[in-house]
């Protein structure tokens, strides 16, 4: 793994919040032939980081049922997997 600048062009970056707490910085990337390279947030990369940390760490303080899902300047990620995923209510997705 290399350290980057977290203002590098080759990062795609993330992150959640709430008026409590701040849900982990996350990032996307894929090692290409040259080094880091930028990732799509996809469905088939949100799934696992909704089911393995975002999700877990909300229902870890208690918030699932009072958090709204919502993307600044990015349309609703509506792939089958993420809309598909069990014990997360439609009322999530906004």
């Amino acid at each position: 793994m290399q350290p980057l600048s977290v203002l590098s062009q080759k990062v795609t970056r993330s992150c959640g919040f709430t008026a409590a707490f701040i849900v982990d910085p996350f990032f996307f990337e894929e090692i290409g032939p040259s080094g880091p390279v930028t990732c799509t947030i996809n469905g088939t990369r949100y799934e696992p980081l909704l089911k393995n940390q975002i999700i877990p760490t909300l229902q870890q303080r208690g918030y699932v049922k009072s958090t709204i899902c919502m993307q600044d300047g990015a349309p609703p990620n509506t792939a089958t997997p993420v809309s598909q995923m069990t014990g997360v209510e439609s009322a999530f997705w906004k």
